[in-house]
């Protein structure tokens, strides 16, 4: 039996290509637990030659956009559309087959990971190629066999309960799609149903506008709804504010206390209080007590959400207190990544917000294969990820086992002494980038490439205050550093007037060095910055996610530009990447260039 194989991400995309562009296939025929119509129809527009399209599926999951139904329905009438489905009740169809056949001869078949569905060019899929028509035929003709031997009878009517997918007749109305990505039309047109969701995709593609956009179609559609917008910090008030300012949305400030908020109080109505985590958290029970008399419907939007873990009791509360009192609540989370070391808060927090469902999650990857290729213009630069491998000593690598087995032991008690903390994996990382081979390996980075730091803006990453002081001794005193050039350490323990002028000098001088033994990267307008140094995390596995995002936004001003990504990544003492590196490595070597 002759075979090609394929895997990676746009698999499907690939797939469809072989057989509907390049063979002109005039027929496909599939067996998919997942099938999205809308995705179906666009076969019809974007390759002419398609004749029919046959459809094994479940009937609960096959979806469509209320929007298209009338299109489908002629194509079903038509019988260009053909269904073969079952009840998911009576059978999962798991399997996923593709024949495509030309003047009724088998091309090709092909048995695979992806569903006939757009989510599948997002994830990672594997597929195999059948070329001989002989075997393809003794494979697909099997499938009505086994549904007899099962007692199984698919109904060739069109489902019943085709479910939407997202879009019905409360679609987004289009005025609120005006200028967008296609990612944030598609992340609005999701949204459009939701009272509770998550918004999950990467930094720097615009989370903030689709909420402002989110914010004002609840305002249409409800006009007694409040917002609470809730931030990590007073930047981000000041940028929420200005941003209502420019459309003439009512907005204010919720200080440390309610005393200066009566106007707001007087008629809360399309209104915007806009206040920090822990303002809210400290007074949202004294914002109770005026909303049992007002019975305000309420929309809360979480910005960098990650900030709610260890308060989703309080949100709890917050939203169970005003449905008491009649009132309906909505709320938003939005976060470049959720992720944290204590596994059960981001449990906890997806099943706040209403379960998986209602999580719209772009990743990295996915973006940059997909998303980023969707619009006239890049939404992300393209990276330049250069890893600089340390290798592990032998006396290290058992240390590191012995942590492992702490957080393996850790892990356990989920199911056996309560909820796991993650401190162990805190612990960890904390004593693996705090090796004195790997911050000599950042060294030896620095002083090889000193010439990069000479007209770049660069942020360096690392895990404490302390290597953050170490690193700043140790590039002033190298002959390459230009005397003209600054570096600052960003210290969250230092008074606002040093932050403030360390961000100014950051913002209008080339060969500036920042380095940050925090996250930097919530609510802190850095226009423009060339290269990024990973070397810790600071609180979960995933926040470098947010780190790389500081110079990843593209440049009008530099439409050429290149974000450098500069990564100490650690590996076994055989050269191994370690397990907790290697989803970031493979991730950073497959969206990026390398040299």
């Amino acid at each position: 039996m002759e075979f090609e194989y394929d895997l990676g991400l746009n698999v499907l995309q690939r797939m469809l290509s072989k057989g509907l562009l390049s063979l002109l296939c005039d027929e496909l025929e599939c067996m998919s637990y997942n099938v999205n119509l809308d995705l179906v129809l666009r076969f019809f527009d974007k390759y002419p030659n398609l004749k029919k399209v046959s459809i094994w599926s479940n009937t609960e999951k096959t979806t469509y956009s209320q929007r298209n139904l009338n299109k489908l329905t002629n194509l079903i009438e038509e019988k260009r559309i053909i269904f073969y489905h079952v009840p998911e009740n009576i059978n999962s169809i798991h399997a996923k087959i593709y024949v495509f056949k030309k003047d009724s001869h088998i091309k090709f078949l092909a048995i695979g990971s992806p569903n006939l569905s757009d989510h599948s060019n997002q994830n990672f899929e594997s597929i195999i190629y059948i070329q001989d028509e002989t075997d393809s035929k003794s494979i697909w003709n099997e499938i009505p066999k086994i549904f007899r031997d099962l007692n199984i009878f698919p109904n060739n009517s069109p489902p019943i309960q085709l479910h939407s997918s997202g879009f019905d007749e409360n679609e987004m109305n289009l005025k609120f799609l005006e200028g967008l990505w296609e990612h944030q039309k598609a992340a609005l047109n999701w949204l459009a149903t939701k009272r509770f969701s998550i918004v999950n995709i990467p930094p720097g593609t615009g989370k903030t506008e689709i909420a402002f956009r989110y914010l004002q179609y609840l305002f249409e559609e409800d006009q007694e709804l409040t917002s609470i917008v809730l931030v990590p910090t007073l930047t981000l008030i000041d940028q929420w504010k200005e941003r209502l300012e420019r459309v003439s949305i009512s907005n204010s400030e919720m200080g440390t206390t309610l005393g200066e908020l009566s106007a707001y109080f007087a008629d809360p109505g399309h209104h915007v209080l806009v206040t920090l985590y822990s303002r809210f958290f400290d007074k949202y029970r004294d914002y109770q007590k005026k909303a049992k008399i007002l019975k305000p419907n309420v929309l809360l939007i979480l910005d960098e959400c990650h900030n709610t873990y260890g308060h989703l009791n309080d949100l709890l509360n917050f939203r169970e207190l005003i449905e008491s009192f009649g009132g309906k609540v909505y709320c938003i989370g939005l976060s470049a990544t959720i992720d944290s070391f204590r596994e059960q808060e981001v449990t906890d927090f997806i099943d706040l917000m209403g379960g998986k469902e209602n999580r719209f999650e772009i990743s990295l990857q996915s973006f940059y294969t997909h998303w980023n290729n969707l619009n006239s213009t890049s939404v992300l630069k393209p990276i330049r990820y250069r890893p600089t491998k340390y290798f592990l000593s032998d006396k290290e690598m058992d240390e590191y086992r012995e942590y492992s087995k702490k957080i393996a032991i850790e892990m356990s008690k989920k199911t056996i002494a309560g909820k796991n903390d993650g401190s162990a994996a805190v612990n960890r990382a904390r004593w693996l980038r705090g090796l004195q081979g790997g911050i000599a390996s950042l060294e030896n980075y620095i002083i090889a490439h000193m010439d990069s730091f000479s007209d770049r803006s660069t942020i360096i990453f690392v895990q404490t205050n302390e290597i953050a002081e170490r690193l700043q001794r140790f590039i002033i005193r190298q002959p390459g550093w230009s005397p003209e050039a600054s570096i600052y350490i960003y210290d969250s323990t230092k008074d606002k007037d040093y932050l403030s002028y360390a961000l100014n000098q950051f913002r209008k001088n080339l060969g500036f060095c920042l380095i940050s033994e925090k996250m930097l990267s919530e609510g802190f307008d850095l226009p423009k910055v060339d290269q990024i140094i990973l070397y810790g995390s600071d609180r979960s596995p995933r926040d470098w996610i947010q780190k790389v995002g500081r110079a990843m936004r593209f440049d009008k001003r530099d439409p050429n530009s290149i974000a450098d990504i500069i990564d100490i990544v650690f590996c076994d003492n055989n050269g191994k990447t370690l397990s907790m590196e290697i989803e970031r490595y493979e991730c950073l070597t497959a969206i990026g260039q390398t040299g």
